[in-house]
């Protein structure tokens, strides 16, 4: 089908000509405009928000699956495109269960140094995993309590997309992304192959940092109108935010 997206080959062999090289580049050339296309996409695909100063985590990175715990089990390894960002975990819809809370790793050892007790999982981690060079880094997530059966958990991730390897291959991020990475690619190739920094990194910074202000879940960010009669107000009530019991004090007797 045809549409707007540029495939990986589009990308190289446009950084091919933007060096002056031929439309079709091999050997050296080749390897050249690839590398400058994946470092590229390394760095579309985790930018800095320059409002918050925190790393922006895009939507078409959002991943969903199921996880199904096993009784007697606490630990369980996330899938190998896990970029170490778990968004939520949500119990199945008509379990009636609570969304389980985030918490340190620390936290999870510390509960279990004084209780091991089972029932559905109320709290959980992630932590490292195992690690070899044909795989990479493995993560797993551990709950609290032990699982004393088997729960469908819902999930949400931030995920790893494949390297392209094929001429045709789309690359995430849709038509927009498409032509902010394009720019992010003659930025790199200027700043690479001829040691400058012009107009096309600041072009890259400016089309990164409009995406970002686009990019949002499909998903409202209230719950509803608070009409106040008395003021002839109304205000919008906001998602509640779950909070761990770092966030909870006994109060004085």
């Amino acid at each position: 089908m045809n549409n707007l997206n540029l495939t990986y080959g589009d990308f190289y062999k446009q950084i091919s000509r933007f060096l002056g090289w031929s439309d079709n580049p091999t050997d050296k050339q080749l390897s050249i405009a690839k590398d400058i296309v994946l470092r590229a996409y390394r760095q579309f695909l985790y930018p800095l928000n320059a409002r918050t100063g925190k790393i922006h985590h895009w939507s078409f990175l959002y991943k969903h699956s199921v996880l199904n715990t096993a009784a007697d089990k606490w630990e369980y390894e996330l899938p190998s495109d896990f970029a170490n960002q778990i968004l939520f975990f949500e119990h199945d819809a008509n379990s009636g269960y609570p969304r389980p809370n985030f918490v340190s790793y620390a936290d999870i050892l510390r509960r279990r140094a004084l209780s091991e007790s089972s029932s559905y999982p109320a709290l959980f981690s992630v932590k490292t995993g195992q690690y070899n060079k044909e795989t990479g880094q493995r993560y797993e997530v551990v709950f609290c309590n032990v699982p004393n059966a088997v729960y469908a958990m819902p999930y949400c991730y931030i995920f790893d997309p494949v390297k392209p390897t094929n001429e045709d291959d789309i690359l995430v991020g849709g038509v927009r992304g498409s032509e902010t990475l394009l720019e992010l690619c003659f930025a790199i190739a200027e700043s690479q192959e001829d040691n400058t920094i012009g107009t096309h990194r600041q072009e890259a910074d400016r089309l990164i940092q409009m995406l970002i202000s686009q990019d949002s879940p499909m998903v409202p960010d209230t719950v509803g109108r608070i009409v106040d009669p008395s003021v002839q107000r109304t205000t919008w009530n906001r998602y509640l935010e779950w909070l761990t019991d770092d966030y909870v004090y006994a109060a004085d007797a």
